[in-house]
């Protein structure tokens, strides 16, 4: 069984407010929200186990300020990306977080076959699928712990899984229905942990 646990489109949260200008100022592109929207969610469920509200996640500001970091970075929407994964692993290290795994692609994001890989490694990760020159990337986050499977994606929602099929099955299936101009695009996925480790 699959529950919306929070959407994060409703027109009273904080995400939306900011989207929109009203609460804080906003750079003309809104490039990284997802990484920030992301990497919050992932630290404060790691901190305070699974989140089940959207206030949970704090500060939208935070959220901006990660968001600023990652638009330093140089994105790789090329091939040309061997200083790629280091600059991905400093990146999430500044942000407090370890990268015990990853699996990276340079085309054609599976998104069943990534989805099954996810939910039999307990614990976080990120989905990082790269864009190009015409299409956005995006961000997403998944959390496994026992029979319990999180999706997050900061455009829409946060679900929550009891059923490991279940979860490949729809994950993949809302990836590939979402993001499919992006699909041939580079990839990388990364476990991570909290950094410093306690």
């Amino acid at each position: 069984m699959v529950t919306e646990v929070f959407s994060t489109v409703n027109p009273y949260t904080l995400n939306v407010r900011w989207k929109k200008g009203t609460t804080i100022p906003v750079p003309t592109t809104r490039v990284g929200l997802c990484v920030g929207m992301t990497i919050i969610w992932i630290k404060k469920s790691m901190a305070n186990g699974a989140l089940n509200s959207f206030d949970e996640l704090g500060s939208v500001s935070l959220m901006g300020v990660i968001s600023s970091a990652y638009n330093n970075l140089i994105v790789p929407r090329v091939r040309k990306q061997l200083n790629f994964l280091q600059e991905m692993s400093d990146f999430l290290l500044g942000n407090g977080l370890s990268v015990e795994y990853c699996r990276y692609g340079l085309s054609q994001f599976d998104p069943f076959m990534n989805a099954c890989d996810i939910s039999l490694r307990e614990g976080f990760h990120l989905i990082y699928l790269m864009g190009n020159l015409e299409n956005m990337g995006h961000v997403m986050g998944t959390r496994v712990q026992g029979n319990e499977l999180d999706f997050f994606d900061s455009t829409l929602a946060l679900y929550r899984f009891n059923d490991s099929a279940e979860f490949m099955h729809k994950v993949s299936a809302h990836i590939y229905l979402n993001y499919q101009p992006v699909l041939n695009c580079n990839w990388y996925i990364a476990r991570v942990t909290p950094y410093p480790k306690k």
